[in-house]
């Protein structure tokens, strides 16, 4: 899933804000299961790893090739699936459920 602005090494951030790319949250295969459990398309799913990367709108626009205003909705369906009301909710969301909300709960299992 990579994307032009990310092989650019491009985000929306100055570098005096972000002195180094952000890492990948998830591998290939868990963003394929957390699109699958949120019913994301393939494209809600790229936008959604845009956005967990920092990357804007415009940037996500660019390098995706289509107008602002298509990104502006695959974000608010986005926001939608996932439940969340605004940009930083999205990786937490994702987060959570990639750890089963045992974020939340407690519920890790701890080392014996």
């Amino acid at each position: 899933m990579e994307s032009e602005a990310l092989q650019d090494g491009a985000n929306d951030a100055s570098p005096s804000q972000q002195p180094y790319p952000l890492p990948e949250l998830f591998t290939a295969d868990e963003w394929k299961a957390l699109g699958l459990a949120f019913r994301l398309s393939p494209r809600q799913l790229e936008v959604a790893r845009l956005i967990c990367l920092g990357v804007r709108k415009q940037k996500i626009a660019e390098s995706l090739k289509v107008s602002e205003a298509v990104i502006r909705l695959h974000v608010k369906e986005l926001f939608q699936k996932l439940d969340v009301h605004d940009r930083v909710g999205v990786p937490v969301r994702l987060v959570v459920t990639s750890h089963g909300g045992s974020m939340l709960t407690g519920d890790r299992d701890e080392p014996t």
